[in-house]
């Protein structure tokens, strides 16, 4: 599912609706957490709006958010 998201925001802009679904996922990169998303729709956009690489670390918060 995240890679065929991703795939839209290379051709096609970024997505801009995401459902108001709390489903809480911490993301990071090279295992360390940094952001809480509320949920991974959340997550996408960040990364195509910020050209960033977060990944899923874990279901639910992060234990220490660290904004990027």
């Amino acid at each position: 599912m995240l890679a065929s998201s991703l795939s839209l925001c290379r051709g096609d802009g970024c997505p801009e609706i995401c459902p108001s679904v709390w489903q809480p996922l911490c993301a990071g990169v090279g295992g360390v957490e940094t952001r809480t998303f509320s949920n991974m729709c959340q997550m996408v956009v960040h990364n195509c709006n910020q050209e960033a690489a977060l990944v899923k670390i874990k279901d639910g918060v992060c234990d220490k958010d660290i904004q990027t």
